[in-house]
């Protein structure tokens, strides 16, 4: 028995060594002429034109990097132990949440130690000798710095593990999906990613995050008030009636578990401050701040719009008195950070030219952290922009099943990816989701003004944001009844993963 065990084991490792093999990364050539933008930053034109160049390694290394795995228990009631061949969009919706995540609790300029980095590069062995001592002549010793905690926490929540401890395992994933309809090892379309994304985040509520959904490529900003006014812990009607296949029928979600109860989050110590910092004053009415919105609604985009608050500084447009933040409040006590998935469709069969500008500009963004797309056969994690040529994270790598240990640096590498790739605008499949962490109230005036502006020069939206809420939902804050069904299990379903069942 055990010799079958161990040549099984050993298939399934040669298996997946072959798979990696015949999806390995070939760098993203960078155009020594023109600069690059990640996640928010712009960087200089790199030196030379060579693949794993700092500073876009070194940030893109400390972007989490969720792949297939292989060997985790598995997902009830099905023998699935694997998601190679159906997961990738999951993983990519995994990798997104984890960037927020990141950006929230450590900050939005927070980048791997340069000691941890150099060690990693190290053991990799991506570069040669030469690069490699570069890069350790600039970095220091080779040594692993010590990590923050919270760096541990964040990827330790994504443990392939059913437990209220991992509140975004891929079996609570799974299992959200067959409450959406699907059944297990069936893709998920962009929307459903976000729906589980949704129900998770506000369930487990990590720094007091909130997330909505923009369904139908619009922002509502009535539900959106609503939800980052609404305590910690206090239900969503759309997350408590979210379901199209109701929990113990016997369609898709015959014999799936119960998701574990997942209190909402607590961290270790160095960003305790963070995720528990609270006001005493009384957070404002949801219902004052809708009625203003559908007052907004009815008068028109250019009433009701109060006073800009004091923006981030050098942004390149002029602050208005109307626009898509008609109704907004300046002022809320005890907001809470925002996530805002927007799901969009920017073309038929491929991306339409008349988006490309506008969306090599949402990259510039302070407030993206990343862009849930695709090609034909696969999705994957969009972070930058150089030219015409989008910078992803591939989920498309087959690793053994990952036990992250505080303060063990090596136990998170399968978490950080050194070998990012490029693919031309014109390649990607028009069905995507946009992801931005706006961190208060300001920052989401500053990506609304932001939106403004781009819209108004590339004479095209990509979405839109109104001040009311979507027809037939029910009322943020009111009601429980249940939303429309074809909006939360809509997607480009023609997208399929790699087919490569052999895991």
């Amino acid at each position: 028995m055990m010799k079958l065990v161990s040549a099984v084991v050993a298939k399934s490792n040669k298996a997946a060594a072959l798979y990696n093999k015949m999806t390995a990364a070939k760098g993203v050539a960078l155009d020594p002429d023109s600069p690059y933008v990640l996640l928010g930053r712009r960087y200089p034109p790199p030196a030379e034109p060579q693949p794993h160049s700092p500073p876009l390694l070194r940030v893109i290394c400390s972007t989490p990097w969720v792949t297939y795995r292989r060997g985790f228990a598995p997902i009830e009631p099905s023998p699935q132990s694997s998601d190679v061949g159906w997961g990738c969009m999951l993983r990519v919706g995994q990798m997104a949440l984890a960037q927020a995540l990141v950006r929230l609790l450590l900050g939005d300029d927070w980048v791997i130690p340069p000691e941890t980095f150099a060690a990693r590069l190290t053991a990799a062995r991506v570069l040669d000798d030469a690069e490699l001592e570069a890069i350790a002549a600039s970095a220091g010793p080779a040594s692993l710095a010590a990590l923050p905690d919270a760096y541990y926490d964040i990827l330790s929540w994504f443990a392939d593990v059913p437990s209220p401890a991992t509140p975004y395992a891929i079996h609570h994933f799974a299992w959200l999906g067959c409450r959406l309809g699907l059944n297990i090892g069936e893709w998920f379309a962009p929307t459903t990613i976000g729906n589980c994304m949704r129900y998770l985040v506000n369930a487990h509520a990590p720094g007091n995050l909130a997330m909505v959904v923009a369904y139908d490529a619009t922002v509502y900003l009535r539900r959106l008030v609503a939800s980052c006014t609404a305590p910690v812990g206090e239900s969503d009607p759309l997350d408590a009636t979210m379901w199209l296949v109701a929990p113990g029928s016997s369609r898709a979600s015959d014999g799936v578990p119960d998701l574990p109860h997942v209190d909402p989050a607590g961290v270790s110590s160095d960003t305790a401050g963070i995720v528990r910092a609270t006001s005493t004053t009384p957070p404002i009415s949801p219902a004052v701040s809708c009625e203003a919105l559908d007052q907004a609604a009815a008068a028109g985009p250019s009433s009701l719009y109060p006073e800009m608050p004091t923006l981030s500084p050098g942004l390149d447009y002029v602050a208005r008195s109307s626009g898509s933040a008609a109704g907004l409040p300046t002022t809320a006590d005890n907001w809470r950070p925002l996530l805002l998935l927007v799901p969009v469709r920017l073309g038929l069969e491929q991306l339409s030219e008349v988006y490309h500008e506008p969306l090599k500009a949402v990259f510039e963004f302070p407030q993206t952290v990343g862009v849930l797309g695709g090609k034909p056969k696969g999705a994957l994690f969009f972070v930058g922009v150089q030219g015409d040529n989008l910078i992803y994270l591939d989920p498309h790598s087959v690793q053994p099943v990952a036990h992250v240990e505080h303060g063990n640096p090596q136990s998170a590498f399968s978490y950080q990816c050194l070998t990012p790739r490029s693919m031309p605008l014109s390649k990607i499949d028009p069905s995507m989701a946009l992801c931005f962490l706006c961190r208060d109230l300001n920052s989401l005036h500053d990506l609304l003004a932001r939106l403004d502006a781009l819209n108004a020069t590339a004479g095209v939206s990509m979405f839109s944001v109104v001040p009311g809420d979507a027809p037939g939902y029910p009322p943020a804050a009111c009601s429980s009844a249940p939303p429309p069904s074809q909006s939360l299990s809509g997607g480009n379903t023609s997208w399929e993963d790699d087919d490569f069942e052999f895991l």
